[in-house]
């Protein structure tokens, strides 16, 4: 824990994606969101700014297993401007059973897809600002 870090929560419904293969969704019923909670913590120093956002949901099958791990860290760049990083993980604890493992597979690609794309999406909003 870091005492200068500023910590917030919030919760929120999130729709669940509409291409979920048929194997996972037969594993998960048919519930079309999930309630999620996301704890940002957010740190910042001479040199960097650090943002660390948890979430985890209920309401669907096995959610209670994961946790989105999303760091973001900007820091000045040596040849000017500011250097953006991200970092995206799915934390599956404790594992899922062996027949569930479609659903985690499916979950950790697309969290890794949404990933590429929300970061892109930041960086050109963090360039215009």
């Amino acid at each position: 824990q870091i005492p200068s870090a500023l910590v917030r929560a919030a919760s929120y419904n999130f729709p669940l994606p509409q291409d979920i293969p048929k194997a996972v969704s037969s594993l998960l019923g048919a519930p079309t969101h999930a309630q999620v909670t996301s704890i940002f913590r957010l740190h910042s120093s001479e040199e960097e700014v650090i943002l660390v956002q948890q979430a985890i949901s209920k309401g669907v099958p096995f959610s209670q297993n994961l946790r989105v791990v999303d760091t973001l860290v900007l820091r000045p760049h040596k040849e000017g401007g500011v250097l953006f990083t991200k970092w995206t993980h799915s934390v599956w604890q404790p594992p899922l059973p062996v027949f569930a493992r479609p659903v985690q597979w499916f979950v950790d690609k697309k969290v890794r897809k949404d990933a590429l794309s929300t970061a892109g999406e930041l960086a050109r909003i963090l360039q215009e600002a």
